[in-house]
């Protein structure tokens, strides 16, 4: 038994991967005590220590999603806006441990490997008997949903890579899913833009 994730290979070019790194690399990084790992948050902040995202808490509302994202976004042809996006740093020997994501996030996890493969491990929730291993190549985009977005736990052993891996993650955010469905069907452009956590 395997964890029905879903791998797109090559879901970005070669060009593709060296603009993205760029924009990731001019942007600073966030100073986070909680995480050995270097990250960058926009739109809205999780925090680690509470394990939690909401919009009515004013310390998790962070940057505007960056316009040199919006043509991925576009690509992945979701059927809700992303609302959180975060750059995680993994130095070589680096890791993360086992979990789930937090279920102030959405029903589908998209993330864009960039710079160098990982290797990720699932876990059955409930087996823990049942795991298993799949690298995750550069350049891929990696989609959690369904099952593999809430039976099966993820995480990456700490071991030794070539070169330092750069992942971009894309979430929706539960909240703001329902307040969008329960909202008017005629939001001017700059309420839509705030939902979405872009700049008009």
């Amino acid at each position: 038994m395997e964890c029905p994730l879903r791998i797109v290979t090559d879901w970005i070019t070669k060009e593709e991967e060296r603009d993205l790194l760029h924009h990731i690399h001019v942007h600073p990084w966030d100073d986070n005590p909680d995480l050995q790992r270097r990250t960058q948050q926009f739109g809205y902040i999780y925090s680690y220590r509470r394990r939690a995202c909401s919009v009515r808490r004013a310390e998790h509302v962070g940057p505007p999603l960056p316009t040199w994202i919006r043509p991925y976004l576009a690509r992945l042809e979701s059927d809700t806006p992303i609302h959180q996006m975060i750059v995680n740093e993994y130095t070589s020997g680096q890791g993360i441990a086992a979990h789930l994501d937090a279920a102030a996030f959405g029903p589908t996890i998209y993330s864009i490997s960039l710079a160098s493969d990982a290797v990720f491990r699932f876990e059955c929730i409930l087996d823990t008997s049942k795991w298993y291993e799949v690298t995750v190549p550069r350049r891929s985009l990696l989609v959690l949903e369904g099952a593999a977005r809430n039976l099966w736990t993820h995480a990456i052993p700490a071991r030794k890579r070539s070169a330092t891996r750069i992942s971009i993650t894309l979430r929706s955010l539960v909240e703001l899913n329902q307040l969008a469905q329960s909202a008017p069907t005629s939001l001017s452009d700059e309420e839509v833009a705030w939902l979405q956590q872009i700049d008009p």
